[in-house]
């Protein structure tokens, strides 16, 4: 590759990396119940905090479990929906698809011969300032 393949190719993994972070600091809520069940998540669909009303009777054990899932599986779904944006600023942004299909053409329809180049490029971009 040539410096200025090189340069973009460091750049375009700089902001990969930057949207990784962002992704990871990602966090969503969704509800069950009319918003008496409320399940936060991470990035991973993890759960990360679960508020249940006060005011929640009624409700057997099997079913509150079952408005525990449905708030946490609207919340993957928002978790979902954020990633995927976030993610499209680089799938379709004409500069990114340029330099990856350059990357590619440049090492004949494939990613570098050496597998550590990747690494070392990714290594390059993740320390970028």
């Amino acid at each position: 590759m040539n410096a200025t393949a090189e340069d973009a190719l460091t750049d375009l993994l700089v902001r990969a990396v930057r949207i990784e972070e962002r992704v990871g600091r990602i966090r969503a809520w969704g509800d069950a119940a009319e918003g008496r069940v409320r399940a936060q998540v991470d990035a991973s669909g993890t759960l990360t905090e679960l508020h249940i009303a006060d005011d929640l009777e009624g409700f057997s054990m099997t079913e509150l479990a079952d408005l525990v899932t449905r708030a946490q599986t609207a919340a993957c779904e928002r978790v979902r929906a954020d990633i995927d944006e976030l993610q499209r600023e680089l799938v379709e942004d004409p500069y990114a698809t340029a330099v990856l299909r350059e990357t590619k053409r440049k090492h004949g329809g494939g990613g570098p011969t050496d597998p550590h180049e990747w690494q070392n490029e990714w290594d390059r971009a993740r320390w970028a300032p």
